[in-house]
């Protein structure tokens, strides 16, 4: 229907037959070497739900689905967000304009780690009120793996536009054997501590560690890629510093917690609480003078559909 469409409308879009062996050849690697990211997100997601199976049964399987329906929905409105960057990522290291996908590549993943804190954090503190309105019985331990499946969320959109700098390049068979080779070695990991040492919580545990010291070698590759790229920066001014304020922001949550009892009002109230004092800390302290600029320009373009 796509092609349909384009060829009516566009009088430059008509089929040409080309065959190109060094083309056919460098997209056949690219989508192999994309693929194994693929299987090895689709092994990690599966295989902690057969590793719970394994050592508690399928009553924590209901748990681990239950969390992954809750990331899904909270990544939902991030990713849609995160996937717009990605061709002006590409097109500027096509350009060899590395300045404007330097600042591609922070922006990105700043304005992405700030809108899945605004979305999570609220859910995170929240959960056991979530879980008991939206269900009639919670399976046991849910709580804890909807927390620990979300933080993982957050960690991952740490370094979310390395990717795309990397593939850019289109060469990406080293960085993809090795990112998912090292991925993938949580699970013996894991399997050797629950020899010793048998928790529900250790599974998800140990790989948000992995995918946390994952985040190092993306950065290690993207150096590569953009030279002027610095790692020390980008850790502080979006890893920590946006972190750092999600949590100032969450403290007044926490006191509310304690002082109140759970209801859909104290719910709406500490939502509301956390999203106007984490998005007024972040306007503040945590963006520069461009993204303050392009978040304004998003708030007026909403506000003028809206009205």
């Amino acid at each position: 229907l796509y092609s349909y469409i384009c060829k009516r409308k566009f009088t430059e879009s008509k089929y040409i037959f080309l065959w190109d062996n060094q083309l056919f050849k460098d997209m056949s690697g690219f989508i192999t070497w994309t693929s194994l990211s693929a299987l090895s997100y689709m092994f990690r997601t599966q295989g902690i739900g057969l590793i719970l199976n394994v050592f508690w049964g399928p009553v924590l399987n209901a748990a681990q689905g239950i969390a992954s329906q809750v990331n899904g929905a909270v990544k939902t409105f991030t990713q849609n967000f995160q996937i717009s960057f990605n061709p002006q990522i590409t097109k500027s290291y096509a350009q060899n304009n590395f300045g404007y996908m330097n600042l591609l590549v922070f922006s990105g993943a700043k304005l992405s780690l700030i809108l899945i804190l605004l979305i999570s954090v609220p859910v995170i503190l929240e959960i056991n009120f979530l879980l008991n309105i939206w269900l009639i019985k919670v399976p046991p331990h849910t709580s804890i793996l909807v927390v620990l499946v979300l933080i993982e969320s957050i960690v991952l959109t740490y370094s979310c536009t390395s990717n795309t700098a990397i593939r850019a390049t289109g060469k990406i068979r080293t960085f993809e054997l090795t990112y998912n080779i090292f991925i993938l070695l949580a699970f013996p990991a894991i399997y050797i501590v629950l020899k010793y040492y048998q928790s529900y919580y250790i599974p998800l545990l140990i790989l948000i560690i992995f995918e946390f010291l994952s985040v190092f070698i993306k950065f290690y590759y993207l150096k590569k890629v953009l030279p002027d790229f610095n790692i020390s920066i980008y850790f502080r001014k979006v890893i920590l510093r946006i972190s750092a304020l999600a949590l100032l922001a969450s403290m007044p949550l926490c006191a509310i917690k304690f002082y109140w009892d759970d209801s859909f009002l104290r719910l709406i109230f500490s939502t509301v609480v956390f999203c106007i004092l984490f998005s007024f800390l972040v306007f503040k302290w945590g963006l520069n003078y461009k993204e303050k600029e392009l978040v304004v320009y998003y708030i007026k373009k909403i506000k003028a559909i809206c009205i």
